[in-house]
């Protein structure tokens, strides 16, 4: 059985002596992991309870370390673990002698009555074996600030990693009785219906039918919104922003890698103003522009909508990220992936690309999941889509650079205007209405797939909601993302 906290353990450059900086010895409690070998070598099941808890390294004695290691290889086998089944390891491996001797081991058994509170006294070393690594971890760090070769970032880089790896080693507790999680959910279900005007549906889009659709995106979700350049992917999220700070009261974070925040700034003023972006670009809008704008101006005040267009890496993403939690967002957008790197000297080769795509996918999927709220990820789509025939609806392996994007995220919305393409026309020679724009649910991990529409503002560069009546959604080709199309001519409510 391979032990999964060995993989958190901290590489170092140097080994670490065994007095601090200031003189003192270094954290630890041998009395504590005599009292624990002892309780493992009492009871058979005392190596289950902390299974997964401690490794060889958490010990601080060496002699320690080895009788545990014997313990662990004997586990692993699924060999009983005692007195005589550790010597003989012990003896095996020729470390029976440097772990103090037979007589030593059968006086750890002697320290302790039970393996009753294994568990805890467990945890006593797992304590001292993270601030040990603390230490080390401090010393590198300082080292690696003096030396002038070492680039500033690379060394928060490493620094941010390690403090990961230590605040991982703590999950002991990570496996839960299916009845307890059930009933958590029950309790939570039945004080939801108790207090109605708490509900939460999660974070809104404010695009109805595509929030039907969603269901809401939940805490840890990713949502990556895709599509090729100038379909209108910023002025989606920017919509989705305005509506969620104005109509909901959210908190809403946008990280913008392509766009300056004075520019996304304009964009949501003007869509909340209904005057095209280029009168305030060029300088010429008229006083009566002006004043819509003023008065868009004064009811954004209010708004929690915060922007940081200096994010360049993966480090500047999660730090930006977290103090954006603690401003109290309840949801970030980025915008967008491509243009994210993984450090400050990532390789542009397109295989390394590939790669860093996959861990920069992977690393925003657990910061979601971490921050506990939901992250919408903007993606460029491949070429591939522009060589499709027919509308060229984009397909899941058009995401560009990385399948691991479609293998984190928990939904898949692309955005397809068939008239960026001049497609004016259905299969059937029907004409499609100006503006018509699909948001094609590809992917939803709570839910169906659809396929949902609105209706795309030129001048303004924003998407509204749009009724359509039934001849033209009968019109519209349909996807393999559409489960019910057309609708019985007896239901009132339309599919989009």
């Amino acid at each position: 059985m391979s032990d999964p906290t060995k993989n958190t353990r901290i590489q170092r450059k140097n080994p670490i002596t065994i007095m601090g900086d200031m003189g003192k010895l270094q954290p630890q409690s041998v009395d504590t992991e005599e009292v624990v070998l002892g309780a493992l070598m009492l009871e058979r099941e005392a190596y289950s309870v902390i299974a997964g808890l401690l490794h060889s390294d958490c010990f601080y004695k060496d002699e320690h370390k080895e009788i545990f290691t014997a313990m662990t290889s004997l586990f692993t086998r699924n060999e009983p673990i005692d007195l005589l089944t550790v010597t003989n390891e012990l003896r095996k491996t020729g470390k029976l002698e440097f772990s103090g001797g037979a007589f030593y081991i059968s006086e750890l058994t002697n320290r302790v009555a039970s393996a009753a509170n294994i568990e805890h006294h467990a945890l006593i070393i797992m304590q001292k074996y993270m601030s040990r690594q603390l230490i080390s971890m401090t010393s590198e760090i300082q080292r690696d600030a003096y030396d002038e070769t070492i680039e500033v970032w690379d060394t928060v880089g490493s620094a941010q990693t390690m403090l990961a790896s230590i605040i991982d080693i703590k999950s002991a507790n990570r496996i839960q009785k299916l009845f307890d999680i059930i009933f958590k959910i029950y309790k939570s279900v039945i004080e939801s219906n108790n207090n109605p005007q708490e509900e939460d549906h999660g974070f809104l889009t404010g695009y109805k039918k595509l929030d039907e659709a969603l269901g809401g995106l939940q805490a840890g979700d990713i949502c990556v919104i895709a599509a090729r350049p100038g379909m209108g992917k910023t002025s989606l999220i920017t919509s989705v922003a305005k509506k969620s700070a104005k109509n909901q009261k959210k908190k809403v974070g946008i990280m913008s890698l392509e766009m300056t925040a004075d520019q996304l700034a304009i964009k949501i003023i003007c869509e909340e103003a209904k005057i095209s972006a280029r009168t305030i670009r060029n300088k010429t809008a008229t006083n009566d522009q002006m004043e819509f704008v003023l008065a868009a101006c004064l009811h954004m005040e209010e708004w929690g909508i915060y922007i940081d267009d200096e994010v360049k890496t993966l480090l500047d993403l999660t730090a930006s990220a977290t103090k954006m939690k603690k401003l109290g967002v309840e949801v970030i957008i980025i915008d967008y992936l491509q243009l994210l790197q993984l450090n400050s000297g990532s390789s542009s080769k397109s295989t390394m690309r590939e790669q860093e795509i996959s861990a920069i996918s992977r690393a925003i999927k657990q910061l979601a999941k971490k921050l506990g709220i939901p992250i919408i990820l903007l993606s460029q789509l491949s070429r591939a889509t522009e060589q499709r025939g027919g509308q060229k609806r984009p397909i899941l392996s058009d995401l560009r650079e990385s399948g691991a994007i479609e293998q984190d995220a928990d939904q898949v919305i692309f955005i397809h205007r068939p008239e960026y393409y001049g497609v004016t026309e259905d299969a059937n020679h029907n004409a499609l209405p100006p503006g018509l724009t699909e948001l094609i649910l590809a992917k939803n991990r709570h839910g169906p797939t659809d396929v949902i529409v609105v209706k795309f503002i030129d001048y303004l560069a924003t998407f509204v909601d749009e009724d359509l009546d039934e001849h033209l959604i009968r019109a519209i080709e349909p996807t393999p993302y559409q489960k019910r199309l057309p609708y019985k001519d007896d239901e009132e409510d339309m599919p989009f």
